[in-house]
């Protein structure tokens, strides 16, 4: 039995070795606009009450790598800037807005399904993503403060879950694309004494286009 694992071991090894050496490789620019919200829970008498914050229209720009193992099949790692938030609106005598913005490095990782001919594909792109918030800021009306992560009790890291649509037309040595993209918050952001009752999730729908230049074919 020890034999027969070991070959099937090395037998794996070596096909995954092979594929990867003749994988196409690509380089690319995306570059759009994350359309940020939040959706905010609170936990009232045992039940859980959802309200979801106006959408915020922030930057996300960032490089790709695409590695295509078929024409059908490919993985594309990313490192992305994205801007994440919400924005409310209070009334209280005079209305006003309040926007919480935070700056992130982000490293998603797809799996990229593509089908459609050499001119024309049509992909989907799904995979999960760490995020790092270096730093944000809450704006109201004229008014500006930094966010302080420790002293305001918010969790810098965010893990998330990214589903998308594109469509990718040949140009050159590479491909232009434009994509849409639904980033879903799994962390809670919260970190107070209150995150058993209070929850504190990013969202996001981001639309963005860009070109993956053909390194190896």
């Amino acid at each position: 039995m020890k034999p027969l694992i070991r070959s099937l071991i090395t037998i794996l090894f070596f096909t995954g070795c092979y594929t990867f050496l003749n994988a196409q490789l690509g380089l690319g620019l995306r570059g759009g606009i994350n359309f940020a919200t939040a959706e905010l829970e609170e936990k009232i008498d045992g039940t859980w009450e959802s309200d979801y914050k106006d959408f915020v229209p922030r930057i996300n720009a960032g490089l790709i790598a695409e590695i295509s193992f078929s024409e059908m099949f490919a993985l594309q790692p990313e490192v992305n800037f994205i801007q994440k938030g919400y924005k409310t609106t209070f009334q209280n005598g005079t209305t006003y807005d309040s926007k919480v913005l935070m700056n992130y490095v982000e490293v998603p990782v797809f799996v990229k399904g593509r089908f459609g001919t050499d001119l024309v594909k049509f992909n989907v792109l799904a995979g999960p993503s760490i995020g790092y918030a270096f730093n944000g800021k809450v704006k109201s009306d004229d008014t500006e403060i930094d966010i302080d992560f420790d002293k305001d009790q918010i969790k810098q890291y965010d893990v998330s879950a990214l589903l998308g649509i594109g469509v990718e037309l040949k140009a050159g040595p590479g491909n232009i694309f434009l994509d849409a993209r639904l980033n879903w918050g799994i962390t809670n952001l919260d970190d107070s004494s209150n995150s058993d009752d209070f929850n504190w999730h990013n969202r996001g729908i981001g639309i963005g286009v860009g070109y993956i230049y053909r390194l190896i074919e």
